[in-house]
């Protein structure tokens, strides 16, 4: 249930609130997704109008007038290359976007043109999630339903994308629902949940730990990985050590290797050079969580499998819900117990805090700090450089495939 509120013109509004409490859902009511593709059972109360449209009513008069965008850029992308993508969504809605022009559209959302024609199944999540809000944009919508857009945008280039929604907010209504307040706060108006304030500092202080590194669980040696059908070498010699009893954390910008180098380590992929050994099994979760299901909720996916201690408040009131309606930040949570309660010792987490409000930034980074007390060997890519310093014991930067003790 949500209290009143009006957007009314062009401008920037937020969305805030809790992992659950209900702000995907309002955009999906929005969109006019809502009841008419959702589960069976939807209760439906109160008076929704978008563009003088009822979407209950009318859900064809918000065609072209309103476009959604959730945080999984997978879902949006049709095309083998950002510039293939671009062009053939202008095709689409009928609109003469020439290649110039396209190219033009994905270097204003960050997007260079060295970038604009590699194959997307290449392209990080950052550069995917670019992708996206650049084909979106050619659609034209009046009204833009955002849900959270820079959840994969390294912290270098959030500002710019930021202040480049905020002059496109000039023309058009954009709705972001998002965790990270303060990156709106100087630029667009709380519409919802004004009173959600951030905890104070989380801590991970009195957690058992095994004393430190008990040895090296998982080692890359001078790892060099293309992808198949030619192409420039996304890893470039890359090392890194995994230990025992300590949380590695892995930054560097979108586009840097940082993904390539997760599931080099977990075997996903093969390296074209150099060598991957250990003594332990790893566990690889990609940044895209529904990716790690195959059964429809968490307690069937967990069957023969116990949920541990310290993953009960991670994984509350989600082990029968269904997989396809949970929200982003609550597949993470479910994506993550189901990871930890498998008993891998070595955990490969690709953005695992993204998509999590800071309360579940919290409870993960107390469960990752219990993980390697128990002698698990932890890596985390992240952009969010608060939570990692929380959580981290070893930091790595990646650089154009390189990867540095930093």
């Amino acid at each position: 249930m949500f209290p009143d509120f009006e957007v009314d013109g062009a401008g920037l509004y937020v969305v805030l609130g809790r992992n659950g409490s209900g702000k995907t859902s309002l955009l999906r009511v929005l969109a006019g997704l809502v009841p008419w593709f959702s589960p069976g059972g939807t209760r439906f109360g109160g008076r929704v109008v978008v563009g003088g449209v009822d979407p209950r009513v009318n859900r064809e008069g918000l065609l072209g007038r309103v476009g959604f965008l959730t945080p999984d850029p997978d879902l949006y992308i049709l095309g083998p290359t950002p510039l293939d993508d671009v062009l053939y969504t202008a095709r689409l809605v009928g609109r003469d976007l020439g290649v110039d022009d396209a190219l033009g559209l994905l270097e204003d959302f960050g997007v260079p043109g060295d970038i604009a024609v590699k194959p997307v199944v290449e392209l990080s999540s950052g550069y995917r999630q670019r992708t996206a809000l650049a084909s979106f944009a050619v659609l034209g919508a009046g009204c833009w339903l955002l849900d959270e857009p820079t959840s994969h945008i390294d912290p270098v280039d959030r500002p710019r994308l930021l202040d480049f929604l905020h002059g496109m907010a000039g023309e058009r209504c954009l709705l972001v629902a998002t965790h990270y307040p303060d990156y709106y706060r100087s630029r667009g108006r709380i519409v919802f949940g004004e009173g959600y304030e951030a905890p104070g500092r989380c801590s991970v202080d009195g957690i058992a730990s095994v004393g430190g590194d008990v040895g090296v669980l998982l080692e890359a040696r001078e790892v060099w990985y293309k992808y198949p059908g030619g192409g420039d070498y996304v890893l470039r010699g890359a090392f890194l050590r995994v230990r025992g009893g300590l949380v590695h954390v892995v930054m560097g910008p979108n586009g840097s290797g940082k993904s390539t180098l997760l599931r080099v380590l977990s075997g996903v992929y093969k390296p074209s050079r150099g060598v991957v050994e250990g003594v332990s099994r790893a566990a690889y979760l990609p940044s895209n969580p529904i990716l790690s299901f195959s059964a429809p909720t968490l307690r069937e996916e967990l069957t023969g499998h116990m949920v541990g201690d310290g993953m009960k408040s991670l994984v509350e009131g989600l082990l029968d819900k269904p997989v396809g309606v949970m929200s982003t930040g609550e597949l993470k949570r479910a994506a993550l117990a189901l990871v930890a309660s498998l008993g891998y010792r070595v955990l490969l987490l690709d953005e695992p805090e993204a998509g999590l409000d800071p309360w579940g930034r919290c409870i993960l980074a107390r469960l990752l700090r219990r993980l390697a007390g128990m002698g698990c060997g932890v890596v985390v890519v992240s952009h969010d450089l608060e939570w990692a310093s929380i959580v981290g014991d070893v930091w790595y930067e990646m650089r154009d495939g390189v990867v540095v003790e930093a």
